[in-house]
């Protein structure tokens, strides 16, 4: 996985996995998101998350609590009112897929976006999909 890499050729490797489906014509598409990326970084314009940001972004996704437990966040999740738009690719590994249907089935005021032939990269591949989509949502659209 992308965060066990200890050299460029496994965290390129990893990232590939983690964010493009296996396809050849996807695999293409994300190491020519990899090169953007890295060039970017190294133009100076954005960096790594880090691992210290990478082992807090971790520990907040995994302190949901299972159904069931008292208080729990996930039997609390019918509790929210608002209009929630939940997105994710149809091969998401980091956010499995799985969880994103069990959150637009649980709130009920959720609509669910999933994009297909992709994984936890759906926004560096659907982009502009993915920003109409959010447009549609934001102005209280059907989600198309």
């Amino acid at each position: 996985m992308l965060h066990d890499a200890s050299t460029a050729e496994e965290e390129e490797a990893g990232f590939l996995k983690t964010f493009y489906s296996h396809s050849p014509e996807k695999q293409a598409l994300g190491k020519e998101w990899w090169k953007r990326l890295n060039k970017r970084i190294a133009d100076d314009k954005s960096d790594y998350l880090g691992p210290e940001g990478t082992a807090r972004q971790t520990e907040a996704v995994s302190t949901w609590t299972p159904p069931g437990a008292p208080g729990g966040s996930y039997d609390r999740l019918g509790e929210i009112q608002i209009p929630v738009f939940v997105a994710s690719g149809d091969d998401d590994l980091l956010v499995p897929t799985a969880n994103s249907i069990t959150l637009w089935r649980r709130i009920k005021t959720a609509h669910l976006h999933i994009y297909p032939d992709v994984g936890h990269g759906f926004l560096n591949e659907y982009t502009e999909m993915f920003g109409e989509h959010v447009i549609q949502f934001l102005d209280g659209e059907r989600v198309m």
